[in-house]
């Protein structure tokens, strides 16, 4: 907030940025020709009265949205001193300067965060809370509109410490939940380690407990398995062929595909079955409450091999302890 916007270098560069990576994502995803019909629909106006809980409401309960609003109310005596003082200092801004094309510019890509917020549709193919997203995205952009800081050091210094002070509970709240989130994830951690390199690895997760997020992270946690061990998953944001990043075509006798998977498996673990789903897989990590067994019952070459509070690691006898040669 100090001297951001006396070149247009402030507006060209995070611009071509992302433009290169939208252009570089649009030359590469699985249907170029795609047409981007029946996102957009006429404006909900009754979504305004949810702004309010799509940006705050994060964590179970109601502790979070209180804390935010509170912040907001000393964001806004922030705003409100800054603008002050970037009306009192009018006459000094550089006239000719890039003060208020930048700002034009930041106000304009809010309006359009919040126009796809009350256009846009919940979900869309494969994804899934697509249209609250953008009111996040517009929130992070309304500091730039804010005047610069003073130029004076104790200004600066005035803003920094109240700013640190009206957002520290706020901060230690989230601290907390995070923390209280590695305690639940030690046994995960445990359980990993039975794995060998590069397993073909299924996962089921059953049991959310252990989290404050109204959004449930362990469905997506054993992914780091696979960070940490390479290998093969059940699910992976590689089967929405959107991205660059993505499995090499079926037609390529050298490559080793898992199977694709039902829309939103990740959240529906009672749509497994064994003799369907199974087959490609020679490791099953499941998050459940109590035994997995009945599982995998129907085949007997698959045991367990460890179990730590709700995660039960089972492997086909048999099976691949890992690839013979490099990963494809």
């Amino acid at each position: 907030m100090n001297r951001r916007v006396d070149s247009i270098r402030g507006l060209i560069i995070p611009a071509a940025v992302a433009g290169a990576l939208f252009v570089g994502w649009w030359a590469t995803r699985a249907d170029p020709a795609a047409a981007a019909t029946g996102w957009l629909r006429a404006p909900d106006w009754g979504r305004l009265t949810e702004m309010s809980r799509y940006a705050t409401d994060i964590y179970l309960g109601d502790e979070d949205t209180e804390m935010f609003r509170r912040v907001g109310g000393l964001f806004v005596l922030t705003a409100a001193a800054l603008l002050t003082v970037g009306a009192l200092r009018l006459r000094s801004w550089p006239r000719g300067g890039w003060v208020v094309p930048a700002h034009t510019v930041v106000g304009i890509a809010i309006l359009l965060s919040l126009a796809l917020y009350l256009t846009l549709p919940m979900e869309k193919g494969v994804w899934w809370y697509v249209f609250p997203r953008e009111i996040t995205a517009a929130a992070f952009l309304v500091p730039a509109l804010l005047p610069n800081l003073p130029r004076k050091t104790w200004a600066h210094l005035g803003f920094s410490i109240w700013t640190a002070v009206a957002i520290a509970p706020l901060v230690e709240y989230v601290a907390d939940a995070h923390r209280e989130f590695g305690t639940t994830t030690t046994h995960f951690r445990e359980i990993i380690r039975e794995l060998p390199k590069a397993p073909k690895l299924l996962y089921l997760v059953y049991d959310h407990e252990g989290s404050r997020a109204q959004s449930s992270p362990y469905v997506h946690l054993p992914a780091y398995a696979q960070a940490e061990r390479g290998g093969w998953l059940s699910y992976h944001f590689a089967q929405f062929e959107s991205s660059p990043f993505r499995y090499r075509d079926e037609s390529d006798p050298e490559a080793v595909i898992p199977p694709k998977t039902p829309v939103r498996w990740e959240w529906s673990p009672q749509l497994f079955q064994l003799d369907q789903h199974g087959d490609f897989f020679d490791w099953f990590l499941v998050r459940r409450a109590s035994s997995a067994d009945q599982l995998f019952a129907a085949d007997p070459s698959i045991h367990r091999v460890a179990h730590f509070e709700s995660w039960w690691l089972y492997h086909r006898r048999g099976g691949s302890a890992g690839p013979s040669v490099e990963t494809p």
